[in-house]
């Protein structure tokens, strides 16, 4: 009898030891939260980048505000300009014997710095005259030391952008597509037969434009005008 009951009880030891054995075992492979096993069996549910759908623009003129040249605009602080080419590649200042836009768009700063308007000298009174244009990435900036201004900027560096409307223009725009997208404008022909031009004014009933150039069909640079003498 009592070797039954020892037999049964090394029985109820070995199941019990062989219940922990698979408890061990179940705790070993259950993969903790955040784990790699865990996320293998996850599915992965990616939200889809929605693009802004391209709207032709009807609007007569393009404010220096609403494009981006190479993701920067065309008129901004001297030391914004700074931040995104700290190192221009030339610099070289020319007197512009017929004022310079930062007479009108950077007025305050330049009687301030300069004194005020000389109609007889054709400037501000301590101001000779001279403007530093800045060579960066294929493009250049006018600069009087406070404000930066486009000039001219190629198209194979600098895509041109209209965030409201979704445009983006580059080295590949043909003029097909840039006629698309802005159906009011109208070619001008010069005297080179390769290259086409269109205008837009920066402000409505404005002279002051920015200058579209295509060559062979393709975009090639952009220009921004003023009237200034």
């Amino acid at each position: 009898m009592k070797i039954k009951v020892c037999i049964a009880w090394f029985a109820v030891l070995a199941l019990h030891s062989c219940n922990a054995d698979n408890h061990q075992a179940t705790r070993k492979i259950s993969p903790k939260p955040g784990s790699h096993m865990a996320s293998a069996v996850v599915k992965h549910n990616s939200t889809p980048v929605i693009k802004p759908r391209k709207k032709n623009y009807l609007i007569k003129s393009l404010s220096l505000n609403a494009i981006l040249i190479n993701g920067i605009k065309p008129m901004l602080s001297y030391k914004s300009f700074q931040k995104h080419y700290p190192k221009p590649e030339r610099a070289n200042k020319t007197l512009w014997e017929c004022g310079s836009p930062f007479d009108v768009l950077d007025k305050d700063w330049m009687i301030r710095t300069y004194g005020p308007y000389n109609q007889q000298k054709g400037t501000f009174d301590r101001h000779d005259g001279q403007i530093t244009t800045l060579y960066v990435n294929g493009a250049q900036y006018a600069t009087n030391g406070h404000m930066a201004l486009l000039v001219k900027a190629d198209a194979v560096h600098n895509p041109v952008s209209i965030p409201s409307h979704g445009i983006f223009l580059n080295v590949q725009t043909s003029i097909e597509m840039f006629e698309r997208l802005f159906p009011h404008l109208s070619p001008e022909n010069m005297e080179d037969n390769e290259t086409i031009r269109y205008r837009i004014p920066t402000e409505p009933e404005y002279d002051d434009a920015l200058l579209f150039y295509f060559k062979n069909r393709k975009f090639d640079h952009i220009e921004l005008w003023f009237l200034l003498c």
